[in-house]
């Protein structure tokens, strides 16, 4: 009987182990997963700032909730598919297409001015299994204004492609061009781009930035341009990139500096196929085009800068407010004309220029004559959609209301002492701001790291 009161009694202490042990290990796996899911909000906190917290300091013109972030999410339209420069012949390329009026538009380059190539396009789409035929349309366009009188014989063209289904069945997700000469015809495909539904965020601006050749991209010029044209009031940019050094593009972009600071960044490639120096003109038609279709819809203002490049209102603190000033009651502006004037980054100092200061806010003096460079201008797409060729207009924006700040390294020629420079303190009315600017004091303090 003892016997098997014991065995009984073993028997129930291993049940009551093994159920403490069971009890211990769903403890144990609990305690692990609410331990991770307290260290990952910490992980989040540190790395986006506290709940409520401004992500930006309260003398920049606008906040992040008041903007559309649109570049930098997994689901990007504004980028997707990525472009990518393709031959069709040896006189014919094509950078990317876009789904418009009912028909694909091709953005490219021709080297000849034939008005009629002899090319034939079809179309996929998602559930045919075979390619629609379309009819093929060829025009070039008319290029951005000539900056270098050496550069008025370049025979490289920017132009657009079209192909227009002769069945509608909806949007294609690709493009195929081909010559109808070739007895075996070799195909190019390009993925579409199309945005679906578009709706323009009242009063915003893109810039889309041009390659910079100068390889490498001086960090100080990418963290000034962007600092300065986020104070007034542009959140918004796409980089043709033509080399961008990769911890420069990968900070940029990351989501990090859309929460923090309210930059929406994004990189295209640009693997350009002519030598810059023979295309100058056609390369930044083609960037014009291919930004104002990419971002079509989305945005009110669209405008195209180098990294050297600043636009700089005289009274204004915000672009979008001056742009509609001067549209208030018309609404039909296509574009806005602003003169170019240019500083030499080699002169000397302001003399009041505090040290370390960017360099916008040390160079005050421009070239007499720079004022007789091309103008610059900024676009309102949604308006050329509506109205058409025939209603467009120009508005001209006088040197007293804004220009255009291009900062250049001067030959000694231009800077010789039989041309005197003039002054412009225009930009100096930011740069109480441009100073106190969180961007900016984070990549001083070497905590942004290109």
């Amino acid at each position: 009987m003892k016997h098997e009161k014991s065995s009984a009694m073993k028997k129930y202490y291993q049940l009551v182990l093994i159920i403490v042990s069971v009890v211990s290990v769903v403890l144990l796996l609990f305690y692990r997963h609410e331990y991770n899911r307290l260290r990952y909000v910490l992980q989040v906190l540190n790395f986006f700032g506290k709940p409520g917290q401004s992500s930006l300091s309260t003398n920049e013109c606008a906040t992040v909730s008041q903007e559309k972030l649109l570049y930098t999410r997994e689901d990007d339209t504004s980028t997707n598919p990525l472009p990518v420069w393709q031959r069709l012949t040896d006189t014919h390329y094509v950078y990317s297409a876009f789904w418009e009026d009912e028909q694909v538009k091709s953005v490219g380059l021709t080297t000849t001015n034939n008005a009629d190539p002899k090319f034939q396009c079809q179309l996929w789409f998602d559930h045919v299994n075979q390619p629609v035929p379309g009819k093929f349309g060829f025009s070039v366009s008319s290029s951005r204004e000539k900056k270098n009188d050496k550069l008025q014989h370049s025979k490289v063209l920017a132009s657009y492609f079209y192909c227009k289904p002769k069945n509608n069945v909806g949007v294609p997700y690709g493009v195929e061009f081909y010559k109808t000469d070739e007895l075996v015809p070799f195909k190019t495909f390009i993925a579409v781009h199309y945005t679906g539904k578009k709706i323009t965020v009242a009063n915003s601006t893109v810039i889309c930035v041009l390659p910079d050749v100068s390889l490498p991209q001086q960090t100080s010029a990418v963290v000034e341009f962007l600092n300065y044209h986020r104070l007034i009031g542009v959140s918004n940019f796409m980089a043709y990139d033509a080399g961008i050094m990769n911890r420069i593009s990968s900070v940029l972009s990351s989501s990090k500096t859309v929460a923090n600071y309210g930059i929406n960044m994004a990189f295209l490639p640009w693997n350009f196929p002519f030598p810059h120096w023979e295309a100058v003109d056609a390369t930044s038609t083609v960037i014009e085009m291919d930004c104002m279709l990419r971002t079509s819809g989305m945005h009110r203002n669209v405008a195209v800068l180098a990294w050297n490049e600043y636009i700089v209102p005289r009274y204004h603190h915000h672009l979008g407010a001056m742009l509609d000033d001067f549209d208030s009651g018309r609404k039909t502006t296509a574009r806005f004309e602003i003169p170019a004037i240019m500083f030499c980054s080699n002169l000397p100092d302001d003399e009041k220029s505090r040290k370390g200061a960017p360099l916008v806010l040390r160079k005050t003096h421009y070239l007499r004559g720079s004022s007789d460079e091309p103008p610059f201008h900024i676009h309102r797409p949604h308006v050329m959609s509506v109205l058409g060729d025939l209603s467009l207009t120009t508005q001209r924006v006088s040197q007293g209301i804004a220009a255009l700040h291009r900062y250049v390294q001067c030959s000694a020629e231009d800077i010789s002492s039989d041309k005197p420079t003039l002054y412009e303190p225009a930009m100096l009315r930011f740069s109480g701001d441009l100073m106190k600017s969180r961007f900016l004091k984070v990549w001083q303090a070497k905590k942004i790291l290109f």
